[in-house]
């Protein structure tokens, strides 16, 4: 019968996971391993959550788990799909353990959608570092610069390091990358880290047994949710049942304490910050015009960003002095690193009015306002969670068409004028505040 045969794949999965623990990992072939239907392990490209089903030996280890899947579905022995999925410690703690979530979230998306079954029967148990994975890797890896004390740390040294005052002082990527002045952290990650982008599915089953007088509930047996792999191609992860310090569940992604903050002695280390949402800036050099501004920039992703800063000004400083105006530079920006720090590049829109004299004879006035778009660079500093500073140069074209006047009260047009201008269209120095 149908059922019996999932019933001895299953029991077989188990007496599989009990016979070989961590020493799996040197031994058994991914793909041999993927080939059964009740478990599937994936991989990821380095920066990438959207799950690729034809990347190594996702397409056939797919077919192989959905078809299992609508098996046990179609049978009622189906309880639940349990997904884990890890990233690398390479970036900074927000973006490794949102990667990892989003790995997992895609993994049951496409799973979903290919299988058929209701969504909630997919559980996400567990995302975040793949650190217990790091230690085998490094176990494994002769080749690592000073590998005993790159072992001692990971085995030895908490995630994060408080002081007397909550405050982070140290931890364990820290002391990584200090290793050997550098080179191993730069050994792992070239040969080591690629090797924790990973998600994992498996089912897990029952099957009901019909009622007798000596038995009134149903037996089961469950696949092991966690498999052991090839260490050429990824990882062990940890046993579901026993989450160790290190792991990051997806409640605890986005909720860090408010104690969290950067640690990165100049190497650019991991940090468990929230990253910011919205910097609310200024433009300093406008003020020294008599120009009144305000900008607002929205995080849209890890890398992209909205920006839209707002320049008014009302007000006649002199007879012979003037810079009244009203304008919007809206613009998109790409972040080289995430939670907009560091360098950036963008596009923007320039829209706006003037009336504007700096001397005792002329003043422009526009007839249809002024409009333009251009290229941005710049650089964000930070100068702590909060405040920073921000440079940015923006070169593009510029159209307008006004009317000159007489400087003086009621001063007569005498001319009007079309304006086509290719050059600097953006220039800032920004004080900003990141909530």
């Amino acid at each position: 019968m149908k059922s019996s045969g999932i019933i001895l794949r299953f029991a077989a999965a188990v007496a599989f996971s009990m016979l070989f623990s961590s020493f799996a990992v040197a031994q058994t072939d991914v793909s041999s391993s993927a080939s059964t239907s009740n478990q599937i392990l994936v991989h990821f490209k380095m920066g990438y959550t959207t799950f690729q089903p034809y990347l190594e030996e996702n397409s056939a280890a797919m077919s192989d788990f959905i078809g299992g899947l609508k098996d046990a579905y179609r049978g009622g022995t189906l309880d639940s799909v349990e997904i884990y999925a890890y990233s690398c410690p390479a970036g900074d703690y927000r973006s490794c353990t949102r990667v990892a979530a989003k790995r997992a979230a895609n993994l049951a998306a496409y799973i979903t959608e290919r299988s058929g079954i209701p969504s909630d029967m997919i559980i996400i148990k567990e995302t975040g570092i793949a650190w217990s994975g790091l230690i085998q890797l490094v176990e494994d890896d002769s080749g690592i610069p000073d590998r005993e004390n790159v072992l001692r740390i990971l085995k030895n040294t908490p995630e994060w390091i408080y002081d007397a005052d909550g405050a982070i002082v140290d931890g364990r990527k820290k002391q990584l990358m200090e290793v050997s002045a550098g080179r191993s952290f730069r050994y792992m990650m070239e040969h080591t880290f690629p090797k924790l982008r990973y998600a994992e599915a498996g089912i897990i089953a029952h099957t009901s047994v019909k009622q007798t007088a000596d038995t009134d509930t149903a037996s089961s047996v469950s696949a092991s949710a966690v498999w052991q792999e090839d260490v050429e191609d990824t990882p062990a992860a940890a046993q579901p049942a026993a989450e160790s310090e290190d792991t990051v569940t997806v409640s605890e992604i986005e909720e860090p304490t408010a104690s969290d903050t950067a640690v990165t002695a100049g190497t650019g280390g991991c940090t468990p910050s929230k990253m910011p949402r919205v910097a609310i800036k200024t433009n300093i050099p406008y003020w020294a015009l008599v120009v009144p501004n305000l900008g607002v920039e929205v995080r849209l992703a890890d890398h992209w960003s909205l920006d839209i800063p707002v320049f008014y000004s009302p007000f006649t400083t002199a007879d012979t002095y003037r810079f009244r105006v009203l304008a919007l530079q809206p613009g998109v920006r790409y972040w080289l690193k995430p939670g907009m720090k560091g360098h950036f590049f963008g596009v923007h829109l320039t829209g706006g009015m003037f009336n504007i004299s700096v001397n005792d004879t002329q003043r422009f006035q526009d007839t249809d306002g002024a409009w333009g778009a251009g290229i941005d660079y710049g650089y964000a500093l930070n100068f702590n969670e909060h405040w920073g500073m921000e440079f940015n140069i923006g070169v593009g074209y510029l159209w307008a068409r006004y009317d000159t006047f007489y400087n003086i009260e009621n001063g007569a047009r005498y001319d009007t004028s079309t304006l086509n201008y290719l050059g600097i269209t953006r220039l800032g120095i920004s004080l900003t505040y990141k909530l």
